[in-house]
C-alpha cells in the first residue's frame, strides 16, 4: 500500500515556499502527496458604493478569496499548475471554498473551521504524516 502524506496549507503559494523540499522528498520515496489549500473561493464582503457625494450605499456581494487583492480564480489556477510541476496531480490538490475561511493581512480564521476541513480530508485520506504550513495565520476561538 502507497502511504498517503496530507499538506495543508493556508495560501496558494505555500505549497512552494514552505513544502518544496518535503513535496520532493515524499515523492522521491514513492509516497501519494496531497495538498490542503485552505484559503481560495468566495466570501462576502461589504462594499461602500457611492452613487452621490455624501451618500454611502453598503451591499453584500461575492468577492474571489483566494487573494486579498481579488485574485482568487488566478491563484487557483496558479496552485493546480504548481502542484503539476512539482508532480501532483490535480485529483490530490484541495482548494477550499469556505466563507469562513477568507484571505487577508487581517483576518482571523475560526479553529473550528480549519480543523473541520483538515479533520474530514484525514478521515477520508488516512494519511500517515500531516504537515501545516505557513503559521503567521491568526485563529479565533
Amino acid at each position: 500500500m502507497t502511504a498517503k502524506v496530507l499538506l495543508v496549507t493556508a495560501h496558494p503559494d505555500d505549497e512552494c515556499m514552505f513544502f518544496l523540499p518535503t513535496i520532493r522528498a515524499y515523492l522521491k520515496q514513492g509516497a501519494e502527496v496531497h495538498i490542503l489549500c485552505l484559503s481560495i473561493g468566495m466570501f462576502d464582503v461589504t462594499l461602500r458604493v457611492y452613487t452621490l457625494p455624501c451618500l454611502v450605499h453598503e451591499r453584500i456581494a461575492p468577492v474571489p478569496a483566494g487573494d486579498a487583492d481579488g485574485l482568487g480564480p488566478v491563484r487557483r489556477q496558479e496552485l493546480f499548475h504548481a502542484c503539476s510541476l512539482l508532480a501532483v496531480p490535480r485529483d490530490r490538490v484541495i482548494a477550499v471554498d469556505d466563507p469562513n475561511l477568507p484571505d487577508g493581512m487581517r483576518v482571523s480564521w475560526p479553529v473550528s473551521a480549519v480543523s473541520s476541513h483538515i479533520k474530514t480530508v484525514v478521515k477520508r485520506l488516512q494519511p500517515m504524516a500531516v504537515g501545516l504550513g505557513c503559521c503567521n495565520r491568526r485563529l479565533n476561538k
